[in-house]
């Protein structure tokens, strides 16, 4: 089990890879060393002597970086593919997905965290950040088909913050149109989705 002063060290280590990178440099690209963001966050979900509250005061002080945020849906769609409900914490998960914001544009004030005049400079991508996002919604469908509290969770983040950065929206309508029979307040929140997904494809 990882204690806060181990966590400490891993962000540590990752703030160090903007003077210090140990990654390849790619000739164009941004440098963000986004397998170290996917081990930190991996270790959050795998660890289960911190609470959430904990980890949410680690984050704060990354979150307002365009860069941290974007990339970390790039973490997060890789993380996805291997959730398993017997070694990671889904609900920490989805606690993630909540807190972690999708960026939406790229403006001048913007902070970077790893900004580097003597790098590429970065470049917000929809169509990628989509592509991630888009990810992350399908693969969680398993789990918000088998447990109610991670559907009533998705559910919300579709509603707040996940529904304009999805491809698909045939695709995510029909899934959500299959599962209003659902009981219970959980029907009210896939009647919700299902409606504004109704507005944008008609």
């Amino acid at each position: 089990m990882a204690t806060i002063s181990e966590f400490k060290q891993l962000f540590d280590t990752f703030l160090r890879e903007n003077k210090c990178p140990t990654g390849e440099i790619v000739k164009k690209k941004y440098y963000f060393p986004v397998n170290q963001l996917k081990t930190i966050y991996t270790s959050m979900l795998t660890t289960t002597n911190i609470q959430w509250s904990q980890f949410q005061q680690m984050l704060t002080n990354y979150v307002e970086n365009l860069d941290f945020c974007y990339y970390s849906w790039e973490c997060f769609s890789l993380i996805v593919q291997n959730l398993n409900t017997d070694k990671t914490n889904v609900y920490m998960f989805t606690n993630l997905l909540g807190f972690i914001k999708i960026p939406t544009e790229k403006n001048e004030d913007d902070k970077l965290l790893f900004k580097n005049n003597k790098r590429p400079q970065f470049k917000y991508n929809s169509e990628q950040l989509k592509s991630w996002v888009t990810v992350v919604w399908d693969d969680m469908k398993p789990f918000m088909l088998s447990n109610i509290k991670v559907r009533r969770e998705m559910l919300t983040l579709l509603i707040e913050k996940m529904q304009m950065h999805l491809n698909n929206p045939l695709v995510t309508a029909d899934f959500l149109m299959d599962s209003l029979d659902t009981p219970g307040p959980i029907a009210i929140l896939d009647f919700k989705a299902f409606l504004f997904w109704s507005r944008i494809i008609i």
